[in-house]
């Protein structure tokens, strides 16, 4: 199903206008999310720039968990020692960031089981800094309908992306 534009418009409105407080040109807005959002990324994209700012797209693997420095790859194929390597360019980018936009949707839970216990918390600690940078600032973490969430409630996926658009897009 297509989101109409109108709506994702508005979903972007309400994410700039009432959650983030607005947007101004010394902002840098970090805008993170799979592929599969690039309707929603676009539009905010289009309104961070139009309003002077900075838009950081921030474009994630599908098999990145809840939008961590890592994912799963580095799980499944890498050593503690890779987890443990993370750029230091990615923690200046959330230094620089000062308003953060998360767009989640389905995760692939399979590619994270069977981890080891050391390799989860090694993953745990390396996402921990850069988790507490994006709690530092103003942000927003929203979803994206996709068919795997609407298959994980059970509906189809055009009932699911008429329920989360409406949910979205109330004025508060």
């Amino acid at each position: 199903m297509v989101i109409d534009t109108e709506d994702v418009n508005k979903w972007a409105d309400i994410i700039r206008d009432y959650f983030l407080g607005g947007i101004v040109p010394g902002d840098v807005v970090m805008i993170k999310g799979k592929r599969m959002a690039s309707p929603l990324i676009s539009i905010l994209q289009d309104k961070i720039f139009s309003a002077g700012a900075i838009a950081d797209i921030n474009i994630i693997a599908p098999d990145n968990y809840r939008g961590q420095v890592w994912g799963a790859s580095i799980a499944r194929c890498g050593s503690v020692e890779q987890i443990q390597r993370i750029p230091k360019w990615h923690r200046f980018r959330y230094e620089a960031m000062t308003k953060y936009i998360e767009i989640m949707e389905a995760e692939i839970q399979e590619l994270f089981e069977n981890l080891s216990k050391e390799t989860a918390i090694e993953l745990a600690k390396a996402d921990l800094p850069h988790r507490q940078l994006k709690l530092s600032k103003l942000w927003v973490i929203t979803i994206f309908p996709t068919k795997a969430c609407a298959d994980m409630g059970g509906m189809a996926l055009d009932k699911f992306t008429k329920i989360i658009v409406r949910a979205l897009t109330i004025v508060p």
